[in-house]
C-alpha cells in the first residue's frame, strides 16, 4: 500500500512504490514493511520505515539498495 493509497491522492507515484516493494519482496523474500494491525502498518508506511538487514542484504549490490530507496520515497 503506497502513502498516496494512504492519504487517498492516488497518482502514477504510488505505481513506482509498488514496483518497489516487488523488487525489495525479489531481493530478500520478505515485504518492507511489516505490522501487526492496518493502523500499524500504515504509521510504518508513511513514516517510510524499512530496512536492509545484513543477514538478507549483505550481498545485494549497493546500486539495487539505491534503487530501492529511489522508489520508496514517502513524500515524492
Amino acid at each position: 500500500m503506497a502513502p498516496e493509497v494512504i492519504k487517498r491522492d492516488y497518482t502514477e507515484k504510488c505505481d513506482l512504490w509498488a514496483c518497489g516493494v516487488i523488487i525489495y519482496i525479489i531481493m530478500c523474500g520478505y515485504p518492507p514493511f511489516r505490522a501487526q494491525s492496518l493502523k500499524a502498518l500504515q504509521k510504518v508506511i508513511l513514516e517510510g520505515r524499512y530496512d536492509f538487514r545484513d543477514q538478507f542484504w549483505g550481498d545485494v549490490w549497493p546500486e539495487t539498495k539505491d534503487l530501492i530507496k529511489k522508489l520508496l520515497v514517502v513524500d515524492q
